[in-house]
């Protein structure tokens, strides 16, 4: 008996001992929360938004978001959040961690920014209305070959060629025409070169008055003379105009100064051109009858101008299809200020890194972007001459490989 009792001591005190043993070891694990989803959107060169979903049957949720590792937003409550300032054409990790008193669990995700893309302008949307749009056609070169408008002729219907390109073997623009939907207005400009410098420009065009024949003739890449032959609308002669102009350039080649003299008359005209930056931010003009200036400001995005100023400009204020095909800067004030520097237009060739956004001086104009992911305008705004209006502008690109 008395061994028996023994025993039953030893079992008990062995079985106390390792019931101690096993409390004194409990751990308690952490609960997991349900599962989420994680999204990664409206990628750009430098911009993603993130978002996600809150795990299932959870409450009072917080979230960490971490990129590369690094803390970026703690203990927020929302549901989505745009990751700034980021590098163009680089890789990035995302790591979001839902969490409760209760527990956590996180989503892993990895993308990249975009790269730098070159675009050329497919088509422009006039004041949002898909029967008024202006089309771009290119060569294998991205030059442009045909400018086109839908809704700017008489049959809306159908398009209207407004401008046609031809180069040279050398990638000179050798022959332009253009012409109006409204008035008969035409034209015809043939280039050429010597050496790849401009030595001769001859044009000949109609409007409603008649007609006239005009040739620059370059002695130099300073010097030239302009002639112009004017006649009516029965092709009869009327008179002549004959100028002798000199052309200023900085050492980049851009032209900062244009003057001229008409040899019988006396009348001048000159334009001055300021630029910083590869943009055109100053213009000081002057004739025998007023004279002024006004500046241009810039973003910082890249331009849609995807073809030379001065393609063409002529039109009346009011016909949007004609006066805003200068792509990338809207009305060349001091251009349009005075008729003898519409003939300027076919030797200006500046092209604007970015985009105007205001003009001051004896011009105000503001206009408002809107951009698409590779930081080019997708729509722009600005106001007109017609109080409590605005002319708002949509652009649609084809991205280069």
């Amino acid at each position: 008996m008395i061994r028996n009792a023994i025993f039953y001591v030893i079992i008990l005190s062995l079985f106390c001992f390792s019931c101690n043993k096993d409390e004194s070891s409990i751990t308690v694990d952490p609960v997991v929360l349900g599962n989420f989803e994680l999204n990664i959107s409206n990628i750009t060169l430098r911009t993603a938004l993130l978002d996600w979903t809150a795990p299932e049957n959870a409450e009072n949720l917080s979230y960490d978001v971490y990129l590369n590792q690094v803390l970026v937003e703690e203990n927020t409550v929302e549901l989505e959040l745009i990751l700034e300032n980021l590098e163009k054409d680089t890789n990035y990790e995302v790591k979001v961690i839902a969490k409760n008193s209760e527990g956590s669990v996180e989503k892993l995700q990895t993308f990249k920014t975009l790269a730098e893309a070159s675009l050329l302008l497919s088509n422009i949307l006039f004041y949002e209305n898909d029967n008024y749009q202006m089309f771009f056609t290119y060569d294998t070169e991205h030059r442009l070959l045909k400018k086109e408008t839908l809704g700017c002729s008489a049959d809306f219907n159908n398009l209207f060629t407004l401008q046609e390109n031809t180069y040279n073997n050398e990638g000179k623009i050798s022959k332009r025409i253009g012409k109006s939907p409204y008035g008969g207005f035409q034209y015809t400009i043939d280039y050429f070169y010597t050496d790849g410098l401009l030595t001769l420009i001859e044009m000949e065009g109609s409007r409603s008055t008649g007609s006239y024949t005009s040739t620059y003739t370059f002695s130099s890449q300073t010097q030239y003379v302009h002639e112009i032959d004017y006649f009516n609308l029965d092709g009869n002669y009327t008179f002549s105009e004959r100028f002798e102009g000199t052309i200023t350039r900085n050492n980049e080649n851009k032209i900062t100064r244009v003057s001229r003299v008409e040899t019988t008359t006396g009348y001048y005209d000159t334009a001055g051109f300021d630029y910083n930056e590869g943009n055109l931010i100053g213009v000081v003009y002057a004739d025998v009858y007023t004279a002024g200036s006004f500046q241009i400001e810039y973003d910082d995005k890249p331009s849609f101008h995807t073809y030379t100023t001065g393609a063409e400009f002529r039109g009346s204020t009011g016909n949007a299809c004609l006066q805003y095909n200068i792509v990338g800067l809207f009305w060349v004030e001091s251009l349009r200020r005075f008729d003898g520097f519409y003939d300027m237009l076919p030797f200006y060739t500046n092209v604007n890194v970015n985009n105007p956004v205001r003009y001051t001086g004896d011009s105000n104009r503001n206009f408002n972007y809107e951009y698409n992911e590779y930081d080019y305008p997708s729509k722009v705004s600005f106001d007109s001459n017609i109080p409590e209006y605005q002319y708002v502008f949509n652009f649609n690109y084809e991205v280069l490989e």
